[in-house]
């Protein structure tokens, strides 16, 4: 089969390599569509394994399967959560895989959708219906993120018309924006420093959307912020705007211990990001058949999955980009 492997830190290649073996309850999926994630561009500069295959937000057709599989037969067109939990711990009796400390990654620590045929456990197969297409199927993960993430901001039982500053112009970004419209919320500023993406944002209804230099520009107080990118400078900045009974959700780590000192000392609190649920799928794919969410915002380049020197020309000019989409065409 092909398959981009890492080669090493920062270089990806295109290589034959054998199928691997089926382990029970796996299926052998055809990938028919797969994304470039954030994650997969740090696995890529920083692997975790030697010539891993990167890639986790993918979709296709089962091919082969194992005899213990049951819900799914050859044919049926799927994606999958791409965190492999133990199945065996209390969080994973509970479905919350992403919090199993056991867990593998789909792309990081195990192998991944950057390739013709990627393997995965049926017990984390998410079918999809007809209603779906393989794109939208793609997407799927990524747009859990902001859906989970909006499901947060519900359960802290936050007004449709706090005030909720989105930090970062981003794919994450963009999905936290739409999930939350579509759910009601309509004060929403953002900040970023990418023109192409500001714009972009800006069109799908940000109220407002301010120049990373020029967060003065900030309207009234900030109910919620949402840390969507790497800019702990930006966040420290904002904190003087965050009402004291204010939430940080945090979707990128925050290592900056002055800045976590800062947070501290204004006695903010943290809402719980990007663990999302098994279940998160299944409501997404709801919202996109029932036109909620409009994925063709997201998806800004679409490139042959095994024409490297193009991908390769992408991610040094991701800026320009949303979403960028590999399609499998073998």
């Amino acid at each position: 089969m092909k398959a981009i492997i890492i080669d090493k830190p920062g270089v990806i290649k295109l290589k034959e390599l054998p199928k691997y073996p089926l382990k029970k309850y796996e299926v052998r999926v055809k990938v028919k569509c797969t994304c470039i994630c954030g994650s997969d561009i740090k696995i890529i500069n920083n692997p975790i394994i030697d010539q891993q295959i990167p890639g986790h937000e993918f979709s296709g057709f089962i091919e082969e399967k194992t005899k213990e599989v049951n819900g799914f037969k050859i044919g049926d067109r799927v994606t999958a959560f791409p965190m492999i939990g133990c199945l065996n711990c209390v969080e994973c009796l509970e479905k919350n895989y992403r919090d199993c400390e056991h867990k593998k990654a789909v792309g990081s620590h195990i192998p991944g959708s950057f390739s013709e045929y990627i393997n995965i456990d049926s017990r984390f197969l998410i079918k999809l219906n007809d209603n779906i297409s393989y794109k939208d199927g793609a997407l799927i993960e990524h747009l859990a993120c902001g859906y989970r993430l909006t499901r947060e901001i519900i359960d802290h039982k936050k007004c449709k018309n706090n005030h909720i500053l989105i930090i970062g112009d981003g794919p994450i970004a963009l999905a936290d924006l739409q999930m939350l419209l579509c759910c009601g919320f309509n004060n929403i500023t953002m900040i970023g420093k990418h023109v192409f993406r500001k714009d972009m944002c800006k069109s799908i209804g940000a109220n407002q959307v301010i120049d990373l230099n020029d967060i003065k520009r900030i309207d009234a107080s900030v109910d919620i912020c949402i840390f969507a990118a790497k800019a702990d400078e930006t966040l420290l900045k904002v904190l003087d705007y965050i009402k004291p009974d204010g939430i940080i959700f945090p979707q990128v780590r925050i290592t900056d211990q002055i800045l976590l000192k800062e947070i501290n000392n204004k006695k903010l609190k943290f809402g719980r990001a990007f663990a999302y649920h098994i279940n998160d799928f299944y409501k997404v794919i709801d919202l996109i058949i029932n036109g909620a969410i409009q994925t063709k915002s997201l998806v800004t380049s679409e490139i042959d999955l095994f024409d490297v020197n193009k991908i390769v020309a992408s991610l040094s000019n991701k800026h320009n980009h949303m979403k960028i989409m590999l399609h499998n065409q073998v």
